[in-house]
């Protein structure tokens, strides 16, 4: 079988992206008590709001796909 001797996907693009993001945020917030924390940057109300969204919505999109209840037929 040619799948015998291929090399599996182990990072997908999607993973990578996440991982890239978590990192950074991490990285630029090390100092704060939490990776969300600005307090130096005052941006404005429409911009902080419109990042909120995005965020909820990366997190809905690679959310991935839902699972069904394990024992849900016992």
């Amino acid at each position: 079988s040619p799948s015998l001797l291929s090399v599996p996907e182990v990072f997908s693009k999607k993973l990578l992206i996440i991982l890239v993001f978590f990192v950074l945020m991490e990285w630029t917030q090390r100092t704060k008590q939490h990776a969300l924390e600005f307090e130096t940057i005052r941006l404005p109300k429409v911009v902080r709001w419109s990042f909120y969204y995005a965020l909820i919505l990366a997190i809905a999109w690679f959310g991935g796909d839902q699972q069904e209840f394990i024992y849900f037929q016992f």
